[in-house]
């Protein structure tokens, strides 16, 4: 069981609900709603997501495109060949290299990249600026 922390609160940013299997896969069980229930709710179809007051305690700058780029590799690919983000390919990705992050998904979730919500996966815009700043910012540097 993992303790629901300050730098998990980016995986309850607004637009993100969490299915239970990403809850149990993060953090080990599925009754974090009722740990803290005053920054998680889970809602009628079975997600869960951050309160308000959650949400005022997730700083503004919490983009890591760093994170995305090294810990989830198969879905940096999916980005950069515009291919369909579907669950079913997204739970076939081998784990993340990122030995702190227990999958791909969670190391793109938790760099502020990809995000989950009524309408499955995506990628969240700002995010992917981003993360295009840094591949132009490693480009200039010769390290990409």
């Amino acid at each position: 069981m993992k303790e629901l922390k300050p730098e998990h609160y980016i995986l309850f940013r607004d637009g993100m609900e969490l299915r239970k299997k990403h809850i149990e896969e993060f953090f080990g069980f599925s009754l974090l709603h009722r740990i803290y229930p005053d920054l998680i709710t889970k809602t009628d179809s079975y997600s869960y997501k951050g309160t308000d007051k959650l949400k005022q305690l997730i700083p503004e700058d919490f983009y890591s495109p760093f994170d995305f780029h090294i810990g989830s590799p198969d879905i940096v690919k999916i980005y950069e060949n515009d291919e369909p983000l579907t669950a079913t390919k997204l739970n076939d990705l081998p784990p993340s290299p990122n030995p702190n992050h227990p999958s791909q998904v969670y190391s793109a979730m938790i760099s502020g990249i990809l995000k989950y919500g009524t309408r499955g996966y995506y990628f969240d815009n700002v995010g992917l600026e981003e993360y295009e700043l840094y591949k132009i910012m490693k480009v200039q540097k010769g390290e990409l």
